[in-house]
């Protein structure tokens, strides 16, 4: 299996499990909340903080019921640069989901001058799998030799095959992410057996998670996860927007960190060999004979 490097952490067979605090919109437009969130992650354990970044106009018709409450939550050029300064000083690694070319432009740094790319990895999600975004993030991944994150949710095999041979066609290092698009996603339709078909491609493959089950990340390291990403927010009960109700607490999400680390423990390293912990009772059945 190939692996990825995320500002020098390596993703693949026989490194610990890449965990991601997905902040995602549960900032609501407010910069503070933001980089609150950022300081909850880092305060949870997770190795990453990842949000998601668009231009309102490029992406919804202004006649849409949707216009106003994607506007609202959406970060300006300026805040994206806060946070991302804040998670820098906080040691934690920063990147982002770019719904449209402009973000992705934005991101990277491709505008005004190439060169001076602002995250340490570029996600897809579900909703970006046409084969020109996919193409053009890659694209642009690769000339700013950072890696990508597809999700892989709302598919089939075939469009997955269709988007993974896009990616790979751009030459840029990736991973995969098993997904079910929906929020909050039932225990019955999470299919974790999916992570180990995905790697078939040869790359490291994770979940992104939108369950309620507190036990999914660590089930999903036993199913082969090298990577794994779940919302975090500062109240789950008693904030409003979208994806509040599908979200941890601080509390919670660290919990949630801790049983991965668990299971990356308790799954080793492969290697069948006398452990130096059982050489006592070797010692004990030899003195019988």
């Amino acid at each position: 299996m190939k692996q990825i490097a995320i500002n020098g952490h390596v993703i693949g067979q026989g490194h610990p499990c890449y965990i991601i605090a997905e902040i995602g919109v549960n900032h609501n437009g407010c910069l503070k909340t933001a980089l609150e969130l950022v300081d909850a992650a880092k305060e949870a354990g997770a190795d990453a903080v990842k949000l998601q970044t668009w231009n309102t106009e490029a992406i919804c018709s202004t006649a849409s019921k949707q216009y106003w409450p994607l506007k609202l939550l959406e970060l300006s050029q300026g805040s994206f640069n806060v946070i991302r300064a804040h998670a820098k000083k906080r040691k934690i690694d920063f990147f982002t989901t770019p719904d449209d070319r402009a973000s992705v432009d934005f991101v990277t740094g491709n505008l005004p001058t190439p060169g001076s790319c602002l995250v340490q990895a570029l996600k897809i999600g579900s909703g970006g799998l046409d084969p020109e975004l996919i193409r053009y993030v890659g694209m642009l991944a690769k000339q700013e030799k950072i890696p990508v994150i597809m999700s892989t949710g709302m598919c089939d095999w075939p469009k997955v095959r269709r988007s993974v041979d896009v990616l790979a066609e751009t030459g840029c290092k990736f991973a995969l992410m098993h997904c079910v698009s929906a929020y909050p996603a039932k225990i019955e339709d999470m299919n974790l057996a999916m992570i180990r078909k995905l790697e078939t491609f040869g790359v490291p493959v994770g979940l992104s998670d939108h369950s309620r089950f507190g036990g999914a990340g660590s089930v999903a390291v036993y199913a082969g996860a090298k990577l794994i990403e779940a919302h975090i927010t500062l109240d789950p009960m008693d904030t409003e927007g979208p994806d509040h109700h599908m979200s941890m607490g601080p509390s919670t999400f660290s919990q949630y960190v801790e049983a991965i680390r668990h299971a990356d423990q308790i799954m080793g390293t492969g290697k069948k060999q006398v452990l130096e912990c059982e050489r006592g009772t070797m010692k004990i059945l030899k003195e019988r004979k």
